[in-house]
């Protein structure tokens, strides 16, 4: 059982923080945070692990929503953002995310509420 450190417990994400706004384009609702990315967060090739099973999904699923929610912050390419997740995640160093409001993707550790 692991337990629950008071970092933990700051850097939770809290709904009622969020600043939801509206894309340009279509209006759909976003809102945006620096969160820390989890260092197993990672993605296929690093997962070493046979591309089969609820367990590798469930992680690949996880990394892919990051990855997104950088990618949409920043408005790179998807090679810069997978980039930037690993050095981010690596360095212990939060990051820009993009969040879509009817995505059920919540990041851990948020910083920042922009």
């Amino acid at each position: 059982m692991s337990q629950i450190t008071l970092e933990d417990l700051i850097y939770q994400f809290d709904e009622s923080k969020i600043n939801v706004q509206r894309s340009y384009f279509d209006q759909l609702k976003y809102f945006e945070v620096k969160a820390y990315i989890p260092e197993d967060v990672k993605g296929p090739l690093e997962l070493g692990m046979r591309p089969e099973g609820e367990e590798f999904q469930r992680k690949l699923d996880l990394w892919c929503k990051y990855a997104v929610a950088i990618w949409d912050f920043n408005d790179l390419t998807w090679l810069e953002a997978t980039d930037q997740l690993k050095k981010f995640r690596d360095s212990d160093q939060p990051v820009g995310l993009k969040i879509w409001l009817h995505s059920d993707f919540r990041p851990e550790s948020v910083t920042e509420y922009l």
